[in-house]
C-alpha cells in the first residue's frame, strides 16, 4: 500500500487533450502511412522484383479465387436469367399451344357429335334395310320351298316311271340278247360241223366266223363253243373258196 502511494506521487499528470490528439494522429496518419508503405513495399517486391512471400501468395490465391467465384457467379446469374427467359417463352408457347389444342378439341368434339348423329341415322337406315331384306328372303325361301317341294315330287315321279321303264327295257333287252345268243350259238355249231367236214375254214368265211364268235362271247356264251372257236382258229387251215363250192355241190347231188 505504501508502494502504490509512492508511485502515484512520482507519476506525471495526464493531459487528455494531448492523448486525444495522439490517438487521432495514430488512426488517421500513422495507420494509413503504414498501410500505404506496406502496399508500396509489396508492389516493389512482387511486381518489380518478382519476389513472393507466403502471405502474398496466399493473398494472390484468395484474390484469384474471389475473381473466379465472381466470374462463376456472374455466369451462373446469366445462365439463370437465360433459363428464366427461356422458361417464360416456353410457358407462353405452352399456353398458346394449350389454347390451340383446346380449340381444336372443342371443334373435334362438335364435329364428332355431328358425325356420330349422322352415322347413327345411317346405321338405323341400314339396319332397317337389312331387316326388310331378311323378311323378303324368308318369304322367298318359303315360296321357293313350296315350289321346290312340288318340283321334287314331280321329279321323283318321273324318276320312278323311268326306273320302271328301264326295268322293263332291261328285261326286254335281256330277252333279245338271250335269243340272239342262242341263234349265234346254233350258227356257230352249224359252222363248226361244216368246217369239220371240209377239214378247214373257207377263206371267204374267216371274218364272218370271227365276228359271229366275238358277238357270242360278248353275250356271255358258254365255254363249249369257246373250245370250238379255238379249235377252228388254231388247228384248222384256211381253204380255198372252190373247195367249199365243190362240197356244197356234192351235198346237193346226194340230196
Amino acid at each position: 500500500m505504501a508502494t502504490l502511494i509512492t508511485i502515484s506521487r512520482y507519476t506525471l499528470p495526464i493531459n487528455y487533450g494531448t492523448l486525444f490528439v495522439s490517438i487521432l494522429v495514430f488512426i488517421f496518419i500513422i495507420i494509413p502511412l503504414f498501410k500505404y508503405g506496406w502496399q508500396g513495399l509489396e508492389w516493389l517486391l512482387v511486381e518489380k522484383l518478382g519476389l513472393q512471400t507466403k502471405w502474398t501468395r496466399k493473398r494472390k490465391e484468395e484474390h484469384e479465387m474471389i475473381v473466379s467465384n465472381a466470374e462463376a457467379i456472374s455466369n451462373l446469374s446469366k445462365a439463370v436469367m437465360e433459363l428464366t427467359e427461356q422458361h417464360k417463352q416456353d410457358m407462353e408457347k405452352s399456353d398458346k399451344s394449350d389454347d390451340e389444342i383446346k380449340h381444336r378439341l372443342d371443334d373435334f368434339i362438335n364435329e364428332s357429335s355431328v358425325r356420330n348423329e349422322q352415322v347413327r341415322k345411317y346405321l338405323m337406315v341400314c339396319v332397317s334395310k337389312i331387316e326388310q331384306s331378311i323378311d323378303k328372303m324368308h318369304e322367298d325361301n318359303l315360296s321357293h320351298w313350296e315350289t321346290s317341294k312340288t318340283a321334287r315330287s314331280n321329279i321323283d315321279n318321273r324318276f320312278q316311271k323311268m326306273i320302271d321303264s328301264n326295268a322293263e327295257r332291261d328285261e326286254l333287252i335281256k330277252a333279245i340278247a338271250d335269243g340272239n345268243k342262242e341263234l349265234l350259238g346254233d350258227k356257230i355249231d352249224q359252222k363248226f360241223d361244216k368246217y369239220t367236214k371240209l377239214c378247214g375254214i373257207p377263206a371267204n368265211e374267216v371274218d364272218e366266223f370271227e365276228s359271229m364268235c366275238q358277238a357270242y362271247f360278248k353275250l356271255h356264251g358258254n365255254h363249249n363253243r369257246k373250245k370250238k372257236y379255238d379249235y377252228v382258229t388254231k388247228r384248222m387251215s384256211v381253204i380255198p373258196v372252190e373247195t367249199n363250192l365243190i362240197l356244197e355241190a356234192n351235198d346237193e347231188i346226194h340230196l
